[in-house]
């Protein structure tokens, strides 16, 4: 996970390559730490989609097995922590924080 702590006080709003190479807007190390950063919050992102994804996948084969009555709800599980490395938490599990 990406600490995003490292981008505040970065310079607000939309700003562009030309608006950093003429001087219009101000720069600092926040920025800087933004722009290294941008193709590991691209993966981040991409990785992020991916999961949402797989849990909107997962959650609607429950929703159906619960509609229908019909299913193994054990196997959709199974499948999704095997094959796709999706987490299920237990709902009982305590939280870590």
């Amino acid at each position: 996970m990406i600490d995003t702590n490292k981008y505040e006080g970065r310079t607000p709003g939309q700003w562009s390559v030309e608006s950093i190479r003429d001087g219009s807007i101000p720069w600092n190390t926040a920025d800087e730490e933004l722009c290294a950063d941008a193709p590991l919050l691209l993966a981040e992102v991409k990785r992020l989609q991916h999961k949402l994804m797989l849990a909107e996948s997962a959650l609607g084969e429950i929703r159906a097995y619960h509609e229908s009555g019909q299913g193994n709800l054990g196997e959709i599980i199974e499948h999704y922590q095997k094959n796709e490395q999706v987490e299920m938490p237990n709902a009982f599990d305590e939280d870590d924080a």
